[in-house]
Order: C-alpha cells, then structure tokens, then sequence
C-alpha cells in the first residue's frame, strides 16, 4: 500500500432532516405538539443518510 499525498479532506455521514421534521421540531418548540406527538411523527419519516466531502 501507498501513502495519500493527496488534499485531506473530512467525510461528514448523516441523516437528511426534510421540512417535516424541521415543521414538527418548530411545532414542539411552540408548545402546539407533545413531546409523545413530535417522536411519534419523527418515527415515521424513512431517514435518507447523506455524505459531504470537505476539505
């Protein structure tokens, strides 16, 4: 095996939070959800991860 020489660069893995999830966050926030209500609708939503390369 080689040595990368190449730029370094971060790999950030993690979950896509879509408008649903930041409308039910803001509703728990303004006391119009429960906090039973908020993870019963977060569980829900099929999570799609998402991968940034950073330098």
């Amino acid at each position: 095996m080689g040595i990368y020489t190449g730029i370094p660069y971060d790999l950030i893995i993690g979950a896509v939070a879509n408008g649903k999830v930041y409308k039910t966050l803001a509703q728990y926030e303004r006391g119009e959800r429960t906090r039973e209500e908020v993870l019963e609708r977060l569980k829900i939503n099929k999570l799609y991860d998402q991968y940034i390369c950073k330098r």
